[in-house]
């Protein structure tokens, strides 16, 4: 399956993987190319792919982002991109009907300020309501609430917190030095920091962005997931490549690995799931605009993108042996932003159980022996 552009997305789909790859040949660590390439991407407007023309943005469609997000997946350059803008300035962007947050969706589409998504919890799955509450208190309200693993916490100006309120899904956004919220960051295997927030804040009612958030929460998370899904199958195509250019020079009993019946076996499987992760994104981006089908295609991908970066990372390891686990050589980096994948934005229980809630029913998934473990 293959996804039709016009003339235009084309052009700029080629410009995406010039500027990555640009940045990616720079003679400087991993962590001052990743700079490099937020900075041009900035400079050169292409954050404004993720933010709809009415808010000042292009409008790109996820095609595009999901090409830029794979593009960063092959060169494992991790940026503020889908934590501040994918996840952050995109609901910003949708949630604030008036307009009042303009001048800092402005400003973090200049990258003068940085956005968190604080969303994940203990207590809740994805796609379910939030056990974090907000209550009405005189002209403002009180949050209350726990959440983890909120990605670029750290850096962020201002927190996008979701709630439940008033029996709906709310969306309100503090700023990060708020009294009521306590923050304990550290770093993630992907590269970027994260914190788990504890709140009890209460804040103005101008905070609040919508109190019935809930369908714009899950329809900008889902996409944000399918361009995770994008950064992932990029990060396996540069592991299969880097392994197969490996099994080529490396030595055995006098052979070339590549050599080995079984060694191409392995590598030809790699290459399978790397298909199958790639397939499946792709049905889930010509699905985004189908309100039926979107959420299944998303949690689709996420299942099928984690077993095969889970296997494609545990085979790169195994092929390149004690070298795979060192510093030399960049398999390692890999492997981590693979790894990390699988616990952002739900887990593969959490999407079995979102899958089987949509296909045959809440709560009937207990009656089957595949889909039961996540009921």
């Amino acid at each position: 399956m293959q996804l039709e552009r016009d003339e235009d997305e084309l052009a700029l789909g080629e410009g995406i993987e010039r500027m990555v790859s640009g940045c990616a040949e720079a003679s400087c660590t991993t962590e001052d190319r990743a700079a490099m390439l937020w900075r041009t991407m900035i400079a050169d407007g292409w954050v404004g792919l993720a933010l709809p023309e009415h808010r000042g943005g292009v409008g790109g469609s996820l095609d595009l982002l999901c090409t830029m997000m794979e593009q960063c997946g092959r060169h494992a350059l991790v940026t503020p991109f889908f934590s501040s803008i994918m996840l952050g300035a995109r609901l910003l962007a949708e949630t604030d009907a008036a307009g009042k947050w303009n001048d800092l969706l402005g400003e973090t589409a200049a990258g003068d300020r940085l956005l968190a998504f604080a969303h994940e919890e203990l207590a809740t799955a994805y796609g379910e309501a939030r056990a974090t509450i907000a209550q009405r208190a005189g002209d403002g309200w009180r949050i209350t609430g726990h959440k983890i693993a909120v990605l670029g916490a750290g850096a962020a100006s201002h927190l996008l917190v979701s709630a439940s309120a008033e029996g709906g899904a709310a969306l309100f956004l503090l700023d990060r030095n708020d009294p009521g919220l306590t923050l304990r960051p550290y770093p993630t295997l992907r590269g970027e920091d994260a914190a788990d927030i504890a709140i009890d804040a209460t804040v103005p009612d101008e905070a609040l962005l919508a109190l019935d958030a809930g369908e714009a929460i899950d329809r900008l998370t889902d996409a944000a997931l399918v361009a995770l899904c994008s950064e992932a199958v990029g990060a396996m195509r540069w592991l299969i490549d880097a392994t197969a250019d490996y099994a080529a020079i490396r030595k055995q009993f006098g052979r070339p690995l590549a050599e080995f019946q079984v060694i191409q076996h392995r590598l030809a499987e790699m290459a399978v799931q790397l298909e199958d992760a790639r397939a499946a994104t792709q049905l889930a981006i010509v699905t985004a605009g189908d309100p039926d089908r979107c959420g299944r295609a998303a949690s689709t991908a996420k299942l099928v993108t984690g077993s095969a970066a889970a296997f494609v990372g545990e085979q790169a390891i195994q092929l390149h042996g004690a070298m795979g686990v060192t510093e030399e050589l960049p398999v390692g980096r890999y492997v981590r932003l693979l790894t990390a994948f699988d616990y952002l934005l739900g887990d593969s229980d959490a999407h079995i159980a979102r899958y089987a809630r949509t296909v045959i029913g809440p709560g009937l998934q207990r009656f089957s022996v595949i889909l039961g473990a996540a009921a």
